[in-house]
Parts: C-alpha cells; sequence; structure tokens
C-alpha cells in the first residue's frame, strides 16, 4: 500500500503543480514567466509520452530516498503518520535539490 501511495502522491503533486501555475498564470499583473509556465504543465497533460517522462522522472529522481525512509519505517516499526510525512517531504525535497540546475 506504501508503493501505491507513493504513486498516487506523485500523480496527485504533478496535477496541482499545473493547477497553481495555471491559475498563476490566470492572475492580473502576473509575472510573464508564469504565462510560459502555465502553458507548459498543461502540454505535459495534454501530450501523454511528455507527462509520462515527467512522471517517470520524479519517480526515477524521488524512489531511493522514499526506498530508505519506508526501510527505515518498517526497520523501526514507525507507525505515525506525522512521522510519515516528514518522510515524504524529505524525500520531496531531495527529488528537488537533484534535479534543481
Amino acid at each position: 500500500m506504501m508503493l501505491a501511495g507513493y504513486f498516487v502522491a506523485i500523480l496527485v503533486g504533478l496535477i496541482a503543480v499545473v493547477a497553481i501555475y495555471a491559475a498563476l498564470s490566470a492572475l492580473p499583473n502576473a509575472p510573464a514567466y508564469f504565462d510560459l509556465m502555465g502553458v507548459s504543465p498543461i502540454a505535459a497533460l495534454v501530450v501523454p509520452p511528455l507527462g509520462m517522462f515527467i512522471y517517470f522522472l520524479t519517480v526515477v529522481v524521488t524512489a531511493p530516498q522514499t526506498l530508505i525512509f519506508a526501510l527505515i519505517a518498517e526497520f523501526f516499526s514507525l507507525r505515525n503518520a506525522l512521522l510519515h510525512m516528514f518522510f515524504g517531504a524529505a524525500a520531496a525535497a531531495g527529488g528537488f535539490f537533484l534535479i534543481w540546475p
């Protein structure tokens, strides 16, 4: 179930990014870079191969950290939901810093 939750969380996160950038680009007096960023995530959802590439890139970048945190949680029998949220946030931050230029 943890693996299914991981994949669903990535998918929901990517859809949330599309929604946030689309909303920000629609605001009056929005900076010009939101126009480009508002179109490219929507294109990633409209063109399935591009969307799947981004999805699998996200999985490849965050999977090792998530696996390590899952093994730590299982080894120490950690069942606290807040701790799992902290682990998820740490894995997401690690993936973000791996692909940040």
